[in-house]
């Protein structure tokens, strides 16, 4: 799911002129190499929750900046920027979970 959580994010951000390429989105909104996503999708990984903590930090940054501008474009960009974020938080909680159930499990 997180892989095509990165995707749809990309896309998102791509549409409104956020970014122009894959690469800048790996490097600038992930913090990763330039083919972070490209190789995710080679190994078939998904990505760390660590990239979607940094991806749902920084979109909430800007969520934040657009949400402190006048103007409704600026306020719609800001529920759009949180919705992506949230949806960034809602992976990480449920893979987290995940983590902790199945060690619990084996140490029984």
């Amino acid at each position: 799911m997180a892989a095509k959580l990165l995707e749809t994010i990309y896309s998102e951000l791509k549409s409104i002129g956020v970014v122009q390429t894959r690469s800048e989105f790996c490097t600038q909104w992930l913090g990763r190499s330039e083919g972070y996503v490209r190789t995710l999708r080679f190994c078939a990984q998904q990505p760390s929750i660590d990239v979607l903590a940094v991806l749902s930090n920084r979109l909430r940054y800007y969520a934040k900046q657009y949400a402190s501008k006048d103007g409704n474009a600026n306020k719609a960009a800001a529920r759009h920027f949180e919705a992506l974020a949230r949806d960034c938080d809602s992976d990480i909680e449920q893979r987290s979970s995940t983590v902790w159930i199945e060690r619990a499990k084996e140490a029984v």
